[in-house]
């Protein structure tokens, strides 16, 4: 808690290979969708746009303020939901 949380090293996080879409190698995932269906870190499509409007949810430290935000394959982001769930995800 104290390395991850007050710290922010994420260096102990695991880093989260989720696959390319077979159809379309440069498809772009919605963070939404990620962080919805394959993380299950929100629960539902209402909360990740409340989050997003209160300014919780960072990829590499920005703040994200559009809910159609897109995850490009092949790019390492950190993700930062609320104060304490963290996730290094990359599209492979």
């Amino acid at each position: 808690f104290e390395k991850t949380v007050q710290k922010q090293d994420l260096s102990g996080i695991e880093l989260i290979k989720i696959p390319k879409d077979p159809k379309d190698e440069n498809y772009a995932y919605l963070l939404q969708d990620v962080l919805r269906s394959k993380l299950k870190a929100i629960g539902s499509n209402s909360e990740f746009r409340r989050l997003v409007t209160q300014g919780a949810i960072t990829v590499n430290g920005q703040k994200i303020r559009d809910i159609q935000f897109h995850l490009e394959p092949d790019i390492e982001y950190q993700v930062k939901v609320g104060k304490t769930r963290f996730f290094k995800i990359i599209i492979r």
